[in-house]
């Protein structure tokens, strides 16, 4: 439960100083919805390459873009693991790290100080805000624990429809 609470406020905290990098005037954005979605599971595929792909649990959800003309929204993708990570955390951080720059990431990898045994990869690196279309790429995890956020650009998109719940594929009961 401590873990996770340190994650939920890692999330909040990355989406306060992140923000939303505000579209070039006369820019066309042709960046979707669904490209950003797929993005991101790019990652997680990748992040499972290295570390795993059993026990990931994700919880996207689509958020409003703060100061920006409505009808911009960003995803917040978040992912956690339970399951234990073995073999050299560090080497494991490295591995992460050449992994996403194969997918156009440029990550680096590093040990929390306060956290022994505890390592940290991020795009941008850790804790120096966003990049500069807004987004931000990481990973903290632990021999016990892995939490992976993708902070997406922001996008035109409609809020309601984004975080409704798919069509059920269950047809409904009969007398």
């Amino acid at each position: 439960m401590r873990l996770w609470k340190s994650f939920a406020g890692l999330m909040v905290l990355s989406i306060v100083v992140a923000g939303c990098a505000p579209k070039d005037e006369g820019q066309m954005n042709l960046i979707t919805t669904d490209s950003i979605q797929k993005r991101a599971e790019q990652v997680l595929g990748a992040t499972q390459e290295v570390l795993g792909s059993s026990g990931w649990t994700a919880h996207p959800t689509w958020v409003e873009c703060e100061g920006q003309d409505g009808g911009l929204v960003r995803l917040l993708y978040f992912v956690e693991r339970l399951e234990p990570t073995e073999d050299d955390l560090g080497a494991l951080s490295e591995k992460v790290a050449a992994k996403w720059a194969s997918i156009g990431l440029s990550a680096r990898a590093e040990l929390l100080s306060d956290r022994p045994d505890t390592y940290v990869v991020s795009d941008p690196p850790f804790q120096q805000g966003s990049n500069k279309d807004g987004t931000l790429t990481q990973l903290q995890f632990s021999s016990a624990f892995a939490g992976l956020q993708v902070l997406s650009s922001c996008v035109e998109g409609d809020l309601a429809d984004l975080n409704s719940p798919g069509p059920s594929v269950t047809p409904p009961s009969s007398p």
